[in-house]
């Protein structure tokens, strides 16, 4: 991960008063992986399971760095000037959560176990069409990436949109003690990190805790999520969903050629068909109301936005509709995803396209067979999986569809190079850690 820091002389300000160590030369950007740094880089040491940073200091000079943050004791190494910290991990935080308490602007905190980065880019695109919003770039929503977020905030923006992710109890509430967030939306909740989690119960509680932060001014709730309707705000709500109970009412409609959501009386144009961005369209229609978009510039981001790469997007080539949903997988995401491919019109068949679910923990084997369901109710013309425990969802599936279930990706494209006809649609899907998009990408190259 890397940023530019847009003000180098207020953050080298800020850096004294934070680790009380004058930095002796401006840094033109913050890089914790050497080989992103460019020169003038400040160079964070992390210690990770794979890589320690503290062994790449040379490296990260010959790449440019003029500093380094480390949190042990080190050769000295000549040209990169080294401070010592605790934890490196710790001052970064300290520092972004003194940069952000130097703005006073609506800031928005978002969190869910499925469509952040997408909600997060409709949020963005409504606030643009008046304002200037500061927003999380690409996946900047960890422990390390919301921080560095938070650093390239300047005065010139109207609004921030920080999205956060957890892998492990307590994340949120960090991430929060950070962003200061005056909103909070969480979009869904569903079991997804298990590993780190145990329990949905645990994960209702983490995206809960959003709305716990002192800041938060305004929670957004989704009524159609049954985790998120009973989540508890001493503040101000503003309720969205597909109920008729909640502020922000949307219905989908279905009567022309062209998708398109009803939001109280209100219609928008969508660029794609698929479940997920009606649900996230909804959820980021009633942020931008709140902050006092129009319907019409919001209808005009809505119509004009590209759905996120690897999240639901559609491509067209050598004849065939793929699908490419292969960000990341988890059991509702992945019912969701099914939902679309359900739907979407075709002239050939409908395939689906499987990797590994990951982080599943004890729930891996139950989480599998849970697709396989899903994809039986779907009634897809054929399943083709790859991975260990897919193969689990290639046998549910077995007695009524046509499953073939591959060890390796190679293998898989082949035979789907020779399975696929003109007009097919294909769906991709699986875990951030299998790479589905590989497979996308080798079959639109042969």
């Amino acid at each position: 991960m890397r940023i530019d820091l847009p003000q180098p002389d207020q953050f080298a300000a800020l850096w004294a008063t934070v680790t009380g160590s004058p930095l002796k030369d401006p840094v033109a950007g913050i890089a914790s992986d050497h080989r992103e740094l460019q020169p003038g880089d400040l160079f964070l040491a992390l210690k990770g399971a794979r890589v320690d940073g503290h062994q790449l200091l040379q490296p990260a000079k010959d790449r440019g760095a003029v500093a380094a943050l480390v949190s042990e004791a080190v050769d000295p190494v000549d040209g990169l000037r080294l401070y010592r910290v605790a934890s490196v991990e710790e001052t970064l935080g300290n520092l972004a959560r003194s940069w952000r308490q130097r703005f006073s602007i609506p800031v928005l905190g978002i969190t869910g176990s499925n469509g952040k980065t997408t909600t997060k880019e409709l949020v963005r695109a409504c606030l643009s069409r008046s304002g200037h919003p500061h927003c999380t770039t690409g996946n900047f929503n960890t422990s390390l990436g919301v921080p560095l977020s938070l650093l390239t905030l300047t005065a010139d923006h109207t609004h921030s949109v920080i999205e956060m992710g957890a892998n492990q109890p307590g994340d949120i509430r960090y991430l929060a003690s950070l962003v200061k967030p005056t909103l909070g939306l969480v979009t869904n909740v569903a079991p997804a990190h298990l590993e780190g989690f145990k329990n949905l119960e645990t994960i209702v509680s983490e995206k809960e805790s959003l709305l716990t932060a002192d800041s938060l001014e305004t929670a957004f709730i989704n009524l159609s999520d049954e985790h998120c309707r009973t989540m508890q705000f001493r503040g101000r709500k503003v309720t969205f969903g597909f109920d008729t109970n909640a502020d922000y009412a949307g219905r989908s409609d279905r009567s022309s050629a062209r998708p398109r959501l009803q939001i109280n009386g209100h219609t928008l144009n969508l660029p794609t068909a698929h479940p997920a961005l009606e649900k996230n369209a909804l959820a980021a229609a009633s942020v931008a109301r709140e902050l006092g978009i129009s319907w019409s510039d919001i209808s005009a981001a809505v119509a004009r936005f590209e759905p996120v790469r690897g999240r639901g997007e559609v491509l067209t080539f050598r004849g065939l509709t793929v699908i490419n949903d292969t960000y990341n997988a988890n059991v509702e995401s992945t019912r969701t995803a099914l939902e679309f491919l359900r739907s979407y019109p075709s002239r050939g068949r409908k395939i689906f396209v499987f990797g590994d679910m990951f982080e599943m923990g004890e729930a891996a084997e139950q989480s599998h067979a849970a697709v396989g369901q899903a994809c039986l109710e779907a009634g897809p013309d054929a399943v083709f999986t790859v991975g260990n425990f897919s193969e689990i969802v290639a046998r549910v599936t077995s007695a009524r569809i046509p499953s073939f279930h591959f060890k390796s990706k190679e293998t898989l494209q082949d035979k789907l190079r020779r399975f696929c006809r003109r007009d097919d649609v294909l769906l991709v899907k699986g875990s951030r850690g299998m790479a589905m998009e590989t497979l996308i990408q080798g079959l639109e190259g042969n």
